[in-house]
Order: structure tokens, then C-alpha cells, then sequence
């Protein structure tokens, strides 16, 4: 049990993010979770005006999922969200909940189309160094020469005409000023064309 920012720093760690059910088939797998869990969902504008936005920066379509009565702010300040059986509940960020984690979605694209492979870490103004790997099958291979970036000026990969030799396991290294390692991956696949 973690309060919100520990589960998602927890989520972080393990190279994913916390949950973020944002259709309706995805919120209907949460009671098959459990209840009483944090989703990756926060009022940002910490006002009365409510301005949910999700983790990764998007903002809520929907307020369908919510539970009768909710958003409430009852017990002030209420920035967070958990699921419960009856759908989502605003709560105070500080109570420990259960952390639910989600994999962080794979890229699949056609071939010649534009991709950026974005490097996800924290702490990004305090890169000292940065530098991406791509493996396939475990094995090691070198990162497409047609790929530009994976730098410190300009982190993100960026791939103008995908080829399908580009397909395979991205890793994004992060050495920041204090020493500390971090890491980021994504899998890009490619659909040949024909």
C-alpha cells in the first residue's frame, strides 16, 4: 500500500506507469483487479475548477466512469483518483492505496512512416549523459544510421521513413548529474509492406 506519488514512482522503477483505464473497455477489467486501487488520474489545476489530466499528460474525455457523487472534494483537498466497485472515487493524494501498474504500450508502425521513440525518464534537466541500444532476440545490434537524435540536445529517437530492419527492443540510457542510471524501453514493429 502506497500513496499516489509513491505508486507512481513505484510503477516507474519497474519500467511501466501507473493504470490509466481511459475507455470503457479498458475501465471494465477493473473489477476484475480489485478495488480501492490508485489510477494514473490527478486534478492538475488543485483548485475547484477540476482539470483532470492523466499521467502521461493527456486529459479525461470521459466522466461516465465516475461513482454516484463523484467527484465530491469532500475531504478538501480531493486530487487524486482510486476505482471502486462502483466506479472512481476522489480522494486526498496521501492515503495508501493499492498500486496497479500497466506495461507501457509497444509502437507498431508501416514501413516509411515517421516515428519518434520518445525517452520517458525523470529528472530530464539533469541529463550528463544520454545514449539509446536496440536489441533483437537478446542480442545486441546497432541503432539505424538513418535514425536521428538519441542524444542529450535532443533525447527522442527519431526515425523519418521506418525500414523493417529497424524493428526491435529500444532502450533509451539516462545518466544524470548525481550519478544515477535510468532507463527506458519501447518495442517498435514494423508492418512490411508488400
Amino acid at each position: 500500500m502506497r500513496n499516489f506519488t509513491n505508486s507512481k514512482k513505484f510503477c516507474e522503477n519497474l519500467n511501466a506507469e501507473m493504470i490509466m483505464p481511459k475507455t470503457t473497455e479498458e475501465n471494465s477489467v477493473l473489477s476484475e483487479i480489485g478495488e480501492w486501487f490508485w489510477i494514473g488520474l490527478i486534478d492538475q489545476s488543485k483548485t475547484t475548477a477540476l482539470d483532470w489530466t492523466w499521467n502521461d499528460g493527456s486529459k479525461l474525455e470521459s466522466n461516465d466512469r465516475w461513482a454516484n457523487g463523484e467527484p465530491n472534494d469532500d475531504d478538501s483537498p480531493e486530487e487524486c483518483i482510486i476505482s471502486g466497485s462502483t466506479g472512481w472515487a476522489d480522494v486526498p493524494c496521501t492515503g495508501n492505496k493499492t498500486t496497479v501498474c500497466q506495461k507501457k504500450p509497444d509502437i507498431t508502425a508501416d514501413e516509411d512512416e515517421s516515428v519518434i521513440l520518445t525517452c520517458d525518464v525523470k529528472y530530464k534537466e539533469d541529463i550528463k549523459k544520454l545514449f539509446w541500444t536496440r536489441s533483437i532476440d537478446d542480442t545486441s545490434v546497432i541503432v539505424s544510421e538513418y535514425a536521428k537524435g538519441g542524444n542529450v540536445t535532443l533525447p527522442s529517437l527519431v526515425f523519418e521513413h521506418v525500414k523493417w530492419t529497424d524493428e526491435g527492443l529500444y532502450k533509451c540510457h539516462v545518466t544524470i548529474i548525481s550519478g544515477q542510471t535510468l532507463t527506458d524501453e519501447t518495442s517498435l514493429f514494423i508492418n512490411e509492406s508488400m
